[in-house]
């Protein structure tokens, strides 16, 4: 019995602690990286020109609000990822999935898929994102045929900085809904 219980306690102790230490803070997230979100819209306290954004809304690359009506012509959602990972993190999951009505329905005419990399990322780096959120999108039942992965810089900017910070917030990948006119 003793044995079983050190088992479990050398499995669980690493969890738990995990759990503590994964806490979003008080206030906004922190990724790992320590880049701030505090009005948690996908866009990293120093590029947001827009603070204190709701929480579903809609924003551009400068954490500004989009208004979502199927009349737009486009609406732009960033996913974040760890520096030199093509690992699409259990947190963007959920922001992706909890927009999906704006990836499916017939207001969607395509879809382009941007990844972006910061200065010492690798090509290989660069592709696996593309990959990891197209796979995402697929498996949110999005039509692969309105997919399509565009060059670096197609949709929006490189963020310059001589920062690392400002630089590590080139990991992402920018997504550009583009919507069908209504008339």
């Amino acid at each position: 019995m003793k044995r079983i219980a050190y088992v479990l306690f050398a499995f669980l102790t690493p969890l738990l602690m995990s759990c503590e230490t994964n806490r979003e803070p008080e206030g906004g997230f922190v990724s790992s990286d320590g880049l701030a979100d505090n009005d948690r819209d996908g866009v990293i306290n120093q590029h947001d020109l827009c603070d204190n954004t709701p929480r579903t809304t809609t924003v551009d690359e400068n954490g500004c609000r989009v208004e979502q009506s199927l009349d737009a012509t486009s609406d732009v959602f960033f996913v974040l990822f760890e520096a030199n990972s093509a690992n699409l993190s259990h947190r963007e999951q959920l922001r992706l999935r909890s927009r999906v009505s704006a990836f499916t329905g017939e207001h969607v005419a395509s879809i382009e898929v941007e990844p972006h990399r910061a200065d010492d990322e690798s090509d290989a780096i660069l592709r696996g994102r593309a990959e990891a959120v197209e796979a995402f999108l697929l498996s949110l039942g999005v039509d692969q045929a309105l997919i399509e992965v565009v060059p670096d810089g197609t949709i929006s900017e490189r963020y310059q900085s001589e920062s690392e910070a400002g630089n590590r917030v080139n990991s992402r990948v920018t997504i550009r809904v583009n919507h069908s006119s209504s008339d």
